[in-house]
């Protein structure tokens, strides 16, 4: 008698028959590692490494709504800084980038827009480029794995220039999340990102 009271106590407050999303999943696939974890404490981690590319966010996680929502912690982006701009040989550009110990500085590009734009990749040892268009010739620091770039610095090929730049990385494979929906499909939890779903499945399944 007690149990049938307190099933129908539980029927009339509209006990939610959806199971827990705590727990952890698993989002692998060919060539892509992912993970994702959703704790009883209201935390989450996520970590995503796929070709060149890794990711990973901690933060917190909330329902709403009948929603799953991710909010991270505060990251701080990394940055490209120019620290020295001299003049350098007419008609030539020389480009130095100073990376933390173990950096490769091959992963940036130089691009040089004006009448005939380009882009440039860097070298270990900087880059040496010539400047063949008459007008004035603006340069950027890329590093377009991350969508990152420099201010833009204004270059006059009849005097030349010598740049030199400095990339800290901060928390570079860190991203933001703001109230990113994890959507339910089924037992799944499928996250939009890197422009696709990555579904995740909860491990041991």
């Amino acid at each position: 008698m007690i149990g049938t009271l307190v099933a129908l106590a539980l029927a009339l407050a509209g006990a939610p028959d959806d199971p827990s999303p705590v727990g952890d999943y698993d989002g692998s696939r060919r060539e892509m590692v992912a993970r994702l974890s959703l704790g009883e404490d209201g935390r989450f981690r996520y970590a995503v490494s796929l070709g060149g590319l890794d990711e990973e966010a901690d933060g917190a996680w909330r329902i709403a709504d009948g929603r799953v929502l991710l909010t991270s912690d505060p990251v701080t982006r990394p940055a490209i800084d120019l620290v020295e701009q001299a003049p350098g040989p007419r008609g030539r550009l020389r480009v130095v980038l100073d990376m933390p110990q173990g950096g490769d500085p091959q992963f940036f590009d130089v691009r040089l827009d004006g009448n005939r734009p380009a882009m440039v990749q860097m070298g270990t040892e900087g880059r040496d480029i010539e400047l063949s268009a008459r007008q004035p010739v603006r340069v950027t620091m890329t590093l377009g794995l991350y969508g990152l770039e420099s201010a833009v610095v204004s270059v006059d090929p009849a005097v030349g220039a010598q740049l030199r730049y400095r990339f800290t990385p901060n928390d570079i494979d860190k991203i933001e999340l703001r109230d990113a929906e994890l959507k339910r499909d089924g037992d799944d939890y499928v996250l939009d990102r890197l422009g696709q779903p990555l579904r995740f499945r909860r491990a041991g399944k």
